[in-house]
């Protein structure tokens, strides 16, 4: 049935007249201007297939109905009738045009077949990188409005749109008479997102990092810039200070000239970020020109630097090319001094440690045998009792006192009294 119905819906599109054409693709949103009908039909027909594959099985038919029904309805047009006092009157006060836009509208709005208000995307926490962002949101919900959604249906979308489980959801679910104004408050500070004056300082002290390329510091200037005046238009901060978008775009200018760090390439980008009329386009293109000439620049110099031929001497140049003049030559080479002189010093360690290693061998112990240990003096006893440890005194015999104070060595070796006498 609805292969059916859908075959039917087709060949009247391709059968419909001019006005018939413009209803369906108002519905179906189809830009119309400046193209022909037959153009315009192919067009219908393609949108109508690809909105018939998104939607389920059991919706398929009710679209193509109410898609038949827009497109065989006769829109009231203004009839002139012929009163009683004889004046032809106007049935419809309003003109054909308005009229056929009204009804358009009024179907539209209150067709089943409208599909709910959808943000693209989940609003997760602030820090997931894989969620929705604020001005992604922001702008999303300017669109809905844009296309006529009503506020409570933008207000549905976007808490359907909230991660389940998140405690925003379960807050925002049970907020009664919850207006699109006071939701844009709270998922501005479930976000954190930054107002007008603290955007304009970021933009303001804005530089280029060591590890960020020209171009990425670029687009980073330039999403600063679109964020100041995407809030200075939405103006839901009251708070915040409203900035000129001229004045936004020459502070732009300023960051990016002064936030580069490579001087040949904020040279070469000068000239155009003195034009406050500057397309980005225009900007993007020049800074990824002026990069690649710079990234060219540096091989050259680099390949030119590795592969520098040797200096030649005079006496090189003039001589001969013998075998012999070629061994000169090559003596003459400043490495080939550095390796004589590298010889030279190793010849010479060699020679002292040879000459050291013959001095430790001539004054070396025999192998297997060590050095007998000087064996301390013994006394006159033990001496005569052949041991072989004493623990006397070797002067005097005592074992009270080593020989180093022995008192008898003393009085051997004391001076002549001094009282005069002589002995």
């Amino acid at each position: 049935m609805a292969e059916d119905l859908q075959l039917e819906i087709q060949s009247n599109i391709y059968a419909a007249d001019w006005s018939s054409l413009e209803r369906i693709a108002e519905f179906l949103k189809v830009g119309i201007e400046g193209k022909s009908k037959l153009f315009v039909a192919k067009l219908i027909v393609q949108q109508l297939e690809e909105g018939i594959g998104k939607l389920k099985e059991a919706e398929v038919v009710p679209y193509l109905e109410g898609v038949k029904k827009l497109l065989t309805e006769k829109p009231s047009s203004g009839i002139k009738e012929e009163g009683k006092s004889g004046k032809i009157v106007q049935s419809d006060s309003k003109p054909p045009t308005v009229a056929k836009e009204d009804s358009v509208q009024k179907l539209l709005a209150t067709s089943a077949l409208r599909r709910q208000f959808k943000i693209s995307g989940q609003i997760g926490e602030p820090e997931q990188k894989d969620k929705i962002s604020f001005s992604s949101l922001a702008r999303q919900i300017q669109t809905g409005l844009a296309q006529g959604y009503a506020e409570n249906e933008i207000v549905d979308g976007v808490i359907r749109s909230i991660t389940p489980g998140m405690v925003l959801r379960s807050y925002l679910e049970t907020y009664k008479d919850l207006t699109l104004d006071r939701l844009k408050k709270i998922l501005r500070s479930h976000y954190g997102a930054k107002n007008t004056s603290e955007l304009y300082q970021t933009l303001a002290s804005l530089c280029q990092s060591p590890k960020e390329s020209p171009q990425v510091f670029l687009m980073n200037a330039l999403d600063l810039r679109q964020q100041i005046l995407f809030a200075c238009s939405e103006g839901d901060d009251d708070t915040s200070l409203q900035y000129d978008s001229g004045h936004v775009q020459r502070l732009f200018l300023q960051t990016v000239e002064t936030g580069l760090q490579d001087e040949s390439i904020r040279a070469k980008i000068r000239p155009f970020l003195k034009d406050p009329n500057v397309s980005d386009e225009v900007l993007m293109q020049q800074m990824s020109m002026a990069t690649s000439a710079e990234k060219e620049r540096d091989k050259k110099l680099r390949n030119n630097s590795k592969t520098k031929p040797p200096a030649l001497s005079v006496s090189a140049v003039s001589s001969d090319d013998s075998p012999k003049g070629k061994e000169e030559n090559k003596k003459n080479t400043p490495q080939n001094d550095l390796l004589t002189a590298i010889s030279a010093i190793k010849s010479e360690v060699e020679a002292l440690k040879s000459e050291v290693r013959k001095k430790s061998t001539d004054q070396s112990v025999p192998h297997g045998k060590w050095p007998e240990r000087r064996r301390p003096p013994l006394c006159s006893s033990c001496l005569e009792n052949k041991k072989e440890y004493c623990n006397h005194c070797f002067k005097c015999g005592s074992d009270s006192h080593f020989a180093t104070g022995c008192r008898k060595q003393l009085n051997r070796n004391r001076l002549l009294p001094r009282d005069g006498k002589q002995s």
